[in-house]
């Protein structure tokens, strides 16, 4: 063996348990993902991973209020610490809310505000800039305009012409660029299917904080998107598929090349410290 080969050989305990091994003086980094395999569950965590499941079935449905806790410790044969411990995980995730006195627990409906703020954290630690966040609407947003206007399923054209009719109406700023990008995510609900709609909330979500972000900053509003929004739904109602998904492509890159500096910035600055 070459003096060289001696720092890829690996260590045997990494080979039985398949994970890295840090070397003397070396600082093993390992990723929350990798961290949580390493690990047996805490008990609270596993309450929490049972009655997360009955919400997103629908067993426990928005708006049912848990039983008291007394039931529940019983129920669930755990200490009281536990269980409070497992509705703090499920309320950071925007599964339940919990409110003093008699309400209770009550089961909230899955959120995706909670993952678009998660999002903009992993979007920050990766470096991710509001040019990279609208270049994925650019991929994604003309592929569900040229699929909605194959399909045109019943009474998607007239939702959006009603949420464009608000737009034109709207003359507040901050209100009108809000409801822009409603008629931006209902395009891709309706178009594309439950993973893109996801996507288009999430991303949604990101543009009204940015919105949010602009008046703050006392930063102009281009009211351009009204004439766009009202030949977009001329081509869907037509069935002129191809020519839509062009005709978005070209308003989505125009929406870029407006960022200007703005491009540079990251997206978790839209949510202050």
């Amino acid at each position: 063996m070459r003096e060289g080969d001696v720092n890829r050989v690996r260590d045997p305990r990494e080979q039985r348990a398949g994970r890295r091994v840090a070397q003397p003086g070396q600082t093993l980094v390992v990723s929350s993902r990798e961290a949580r395999r390493t690990r047996v569950p805490k008990a609270a965590e596993l309450v929490a991973d049972a009655l997360r499941r009955r919400i997103i079935k629908g067993e426990l449905k928005a708006g049912d209020v848990l039983p008291p806790e007394a039931e529940l410790l019983a129920r669930l044969n755990v200490a009281r610490a536990t269980l409070r411990e497992a509705l703090r995980i499920l309320e950071g995730e925007s599964l339940v809310s919990t409110t003093r006195g008699a309400a209770g627990v009550r089961v909230c409906v899955p959120d995706s505000s909670a993952v678009s703020r998660l999002a903009g954290f992993v979007l920050q630690y990766e470096g991710a800039t509001l040019a990279d966040l609208y270049s994925s609407l650019l991929a994604i947003e003309p592929a569900a305009v040229r699929q909605l206007a194959r399909s045109r399923p019943p009474g998607a054209i007239a939702e959006l012409a009603e949420i464009a009719g608000r737009v034109e109406e709207i003359r507040d700023p901050h209100e009108h660029a809000m409801v822009s990008t409603i008629f931006h995510e209902r395009l891709v609900e309706l178009g594309g299917g439950r993973t893109l709609a996801l996507f288009a909330r999430i991303t949604g979500d990101i543009a009204r904080a940015r919105v949010r972000d602009m008046s703050q900053r006392a930063l102009p509003h281009h009211r351009g998107s009204d004439a766009a929004h009202r030949r977009i739904l001329e081509l869907i109602a037509a069935g002129e598929a191809d020519e839509a998904m062009s005709y978005w492509q070209a308003h989505v890159q125009e929406s870029i090349d407006r960022l200007g500096e703005e491009a540079h910035r990251q997206v978790i600055d839209l949510y202050g410290d």
